[in-house]
């Protein structure tokens, strides 16, 4: 099992290191300060906005209560950093280090901690060395409730100078993944996630539950961990278009695009989601496809996305990405097979046992001559 994740790490770094070029950013940043009463009203007005990085409410309840404690003791508490935007001529605060706090403080507000759980509990200070102990917030003096919602909280606030809308979240992109400050960095699905919200992701996300996604990758047990799965679908429709636009001559995403296509993963998926929020991409045919592609998989080959292990002795558990991008494009292109489920298997084993076939799915993967390639390698077998 360690070669079979040393082989695909192997991959996904060599695509991870063709990124944005490492250098200063165009960013303007300060500081303000804002009471628990603020920030909760900012909240509720969808004027602070919790992005949609999906990643668990990962404190215990202890943890909980002894940070509502420190607030009701005074104590200070790290900063909530937050990515200011304008949206419809109004100022939109994004939040990207202070999930855990706001949504504590939040619950603690409510009475309810990690409401609508199996963990659900009525929320109140268990600590019996506490001046506090058995209280909820509903129970604490009017004294007490005033000084919580007074309690002041630093914001550092930060924005881009860069004039380029995409560049700009291409850029914001690589500060979240920097930026974040917890025990677990953030993927850089998550990021994508916060920065570019909307319905375009929904409609990804959706996919990811169907029944022909899901039975597709049932193997692996890694897929619904850190947006994996949404990254997957996202990347079928990204390279799907650039396959499509690359054999037209066009070397970027539309015509209205101020960035080429790149070698860089993470930078044409980023770039991908930007076009279509803009919609300047018909996302929605594209993905309709996907659909369609996944349809005819899962009732082809459940094990369509699965690739041979370096030993070529058994198949991977792991879903092979690169792999199942070629599979779902060339479906797209060429429905109609004239293989079967055996010779899919077999033709697997024919790539990884070819060294010069086996580099289109394990060296410079995102090549566009390469992503083509592969995509024409098994659209001619299956077809």
């Amino acid at each position: 099992m360690e070669e079979i994740k040393d082989e695909i790490d192997e991959v996904i770094n060599e695509e991870e290191s063709n990124g944005m070029e490492i250098s200063r950013y165009a960013i303007t940043s300060y500081r303000t300060d804002r009471s628990i009463d603020n920030l909760i009203k900012w909240k509720d007005h969808g004027k602070l906005i919790i992005p949609d990085f999906q990643r668990e409410y990962v404190w215990n309840y202890k943890n909980c209560v002894k940070f509502i404690e420190s607030i009701l003791l005074g104590l200070p508490i790290p900063d909530l950093f937050v990515y200011k935007e304008i949206k419809d001529g109004n100022e939109i605060y994004n939040l990207i280090d202070g999930f855990q706090r706001v949504s504590t403080i939040e619950a603690f507000k409510t009475g309810v901690w990690k409401a609508g759980t199996p963990d659900e509990r009525k929320f109140a200070i268990t600590n019996k060395q506490s001046k506090w102990f058995g209280q909820t917030y509903e129970t604490l003096s009017d004294e007490d409730k005033d000084f919580f919602n007074d309690y002041i909280f630093s914001l550092t606030i930060f924005d881009s100078a860069e004039k380029s809308e995409s560049k700009k979240k291409l850029y914001m992109t690589e500060v979240f993944e920097r930026i974040n400050t917890g025990s677990i960095k953030l993927s850089e699905q998550e990021v994508r996630n916060a920065v570019y919200a909307g319905e375009v992701l929904n409609r990804i996300k959706s996919i990811t539950n169907s029944n022909s996604f899901l039975k597709l990758t049932s193997n692996d047990g890694n897929i619904k961990q850190r947006k994996k799965a949404e990254e997957i679908v996202l990347r079928f429709a990204t390279y799907y278009l650039a396959y499509k636009n690359y054999q037209n001559g066009l070397n970027k995403f539309c015509d209205k695009a101020d960035r080429n296509f790149t070698s860089s993963k993470n930078e044409m998926l980023s770039n991908f989601l930007y076009y279509a929020n803009k919609n300047e991409i018909e996302y929605n045919t594209i993905l309709d496809k996907i659909v369609q592609a996944l349809d005819i998989l899962h009732e082809f080959d459940p094990q369509a996305f699965y690739a041979r292990s370096r030993d070529n002795l058994k198949i991977s558990d792991r879903v092979h990405e690169i792999f199942a991008e070629a599979v779902v494009i060339a479906t797209i292109e060429n429905p109609i097979f004239k293989k079967t489920a055996t010779e899919l298997e077999k033709f697997k084993e024919q790539i990884w046992n070819d060294e010069d076939l086996k580099k289109l799915f394990t060296t410079s993967t995102t090549t566009l001559e390469n992503v083509k390639n592969r995509v024409e390698l098994v659209k001619q077998f299956l077809g």
